[in-house]
This record gives C-alpha cells, sequence and structure tokens, in this order.
C-alpha cells in the first residue's frame, strides 16, 4: 500500500516559510532586534551616556588632538627661531672682538718702537753668529732673560700693553725667532719653529685653537701677527697675542640676557667643523 505523507497542519509549516522568507527579505530586521535587545532595560541616562555623549566628545577630542599639534609646531619653530638668533648673536660678537683685536696687532706692528727694536735685535744676532749654534745651545745660553738683549722698559712697555688689551701674553721676536721682548718670561727663547711664528711669518696673521696655555696658565686664543717694513715689506719678525676667555664676557653676558636655558648649549666652532 502507498503511503501519502501527511498534511495534518499544513498552516504551521507555511508559518515557518513564511517568517524565514521575510527575514531574507528584510536582512536589517535582524540587527534592529539586537539594538532593542541591547537597550532593553536601560535607562535614558544610560543610553545616553553609551551613545551621544560618545558622539559629542569625538570632535572635541579631535580639537584637542590638532590644538596639540599645532602648538607643539609653534614652540619648536620659536625654540629654532631663538637658538638661530642666539648663534648669530653668538657669532657676531666672536667676530667684532676678534677684528677688533686683528686691527689693534696691525697697528701693533708698524709701530716705530717695535721696528728699531726687531731691527737692532736682528743684527745683534748676526754679530754674536746665534744663527750658527744649534736650538738646544741656544735655549742653554739664554735660560735666565729668554731675551737677546735686557731690555726692562721695552718689557714694561708690552707688559702694560697686555694689561689694558687684556692679554695674557705678548711675545715679540726678530726676523730669525729670537725673542727680542715679552710681557711675561715665557718658556722658550727659540720661536722659530713653533706654529705660531712660522704661520705667521708665511700667512702675515694666524688665529690658534682655544686650549690651555701652560706659560700663562689660563684659558684662550693664541693668534700671530707679522712684522714687515712698512717700504719694502720685507719680513722683520713676529708677534703673539694671547687672548684669555676674559675678553669674551661680553658675550657671556649677551648670552645671558637672550635666555639660554635647559639643554641648550652655544658653542664656538670652526667653520670648517660638522
Amino acid at each position: 500500500m502507498t503511503q501519502v505523507p501527511s498534511l495534518s497542519n499544513p498552516r504551521s509549516q507555511a508559518s515557518t516559510v513564511a517568517a524565514t522568507d521575510l527575514l531574507v527579505q528584510n536582512p536589517g530586521a535582524a540587527p534592529n532586534h539586537r539594538a532593542k535587545t541591547y537597550f532593553a532595560g536601560r535607562s535614558l541616562r544610560q543610553q545616553l551616556l553609551s551613545t551621544v555623549l560618545p558622539l559629542s566628545l569625538l570632535p572635541l577630542l579631535v580639537g584637542g588632538l590638532i590644538t596639540y599639534a599645532l602648538t607643539q609646531g609653534r614652540t619648536r619653530a620659536t625654540i629654532n627661531q631663538d637658538l638661530q638668533g642666539q648663534a648669530l648673536l653668538a657669532s657676531e660678537t666672536v667676530s667684532v672682538n676678534l677684528n677688533e683685536q686683528l686691527a689693534f696687532s696691525q697697528v701693533f706692528a708698524q709701530n716705530p718702537l717695535i721696528l728699531d727694536k726687531v731691527r737692532r735685535d736682528r743684527a745683534l744676532t748676526t754679530r754674536l753668529n746665534l744663527l750658527q749654534e744649534s736650538e738646544e745651545t741656544l735655549e742653554s745660553q739664554f735660560i735666565l732673560r729668554k731675551q737677546l738683549a735686557t731690555n726692562p722698559a721695552f718689557n714694561d712697555y708690552l707688559a702694560q700693553t697686555a694689561a689694558i688689551k687684556q692679554f695674557a701674553e705678548i711675545i715679540v721676536t726678530e726676523a730669525n725667532g729670537l725673542n727680542v721682548g715679552y710681557s711675561s718670561i715665557p718658556t722658550n727663547f727659540v720661536q722659530a719653529g713653533e706654529d705660531w711664528w712660522e704661520q705667521a711669518k708665511v700667512n702675515e696673521v694666524w688665529f690658534g685653537q682655544p686650549g690651555y696655555d701652560a706659560s700663562t696658565f689660563q684659558v684662550g686664543v693664541d693668534f700671530s701677527q707679522a712684522i714687515r717694513d712698512p717700504n719694502t715689506n720685507e719680513f722683520l719678525g713676529a708677534v703673539k697675542f694671547f687672548i684669555t676667555a676674559l675678553e669674551f664676557e661680553q658675550l657671556n653676558e649677551y648670552l645671558a640676557n637672550a635666555g639660554i636655558q635647559g639643554s641648550q648649549q652655544v658653542q664656538l666652532l670652526e667653520p670648517s667643523s660638522n
């Protein structure tokens, strides 16, 4: 006997199929149902705190981040501008100071008193045949006075000049590099072979590296100037000046008023330094 499927409850099956078709045709119904379930049992205040408040705070947060970024950018720009100004100030101050010393050294080298002294002592070197002696012999021979011809008045003049210009040391040599005078007794009698003397002879003017000077027990900068005959340009000798750190006190005051603070520093560098 052939059995026919039961159709005892056709309406229930149709209802189930219809509900399934409705969900397929209207997929937004499930999320709406979940949203209603999420807010079910919550007060209006809780619903506002979880939805409206975050949305209202978002623009404030974004605005705050933008303001912070702009402020940081302006702060960095201001610091960079200040540092550039301070560096320019330091550079100009040092340049003015060194240019003043350079101008003084040129006048000093043309002083008739200096020219006369180096000429006479060069002639003395020739008469004593000192050029035939070794450097060790000369240093031993002049170990006490460190000077070709003793001249206290000339040395006093150099000492007074050094005090007025705030130089720690002034040394004057004749054309062979032997001392003819000084502001304070130096460590060597023979200056030929020293960087400052050789460079002045070749390049007219020379500035050394900042550092500590053992003969003066001070920190500063050596610079030297050639002494030449104003008529023939013949090399007659050289003079060395030692500029102490006191000469840069004005720079310290400028930078103090410029607002150097925290980790900011000012360093003096050569133009070729990295």
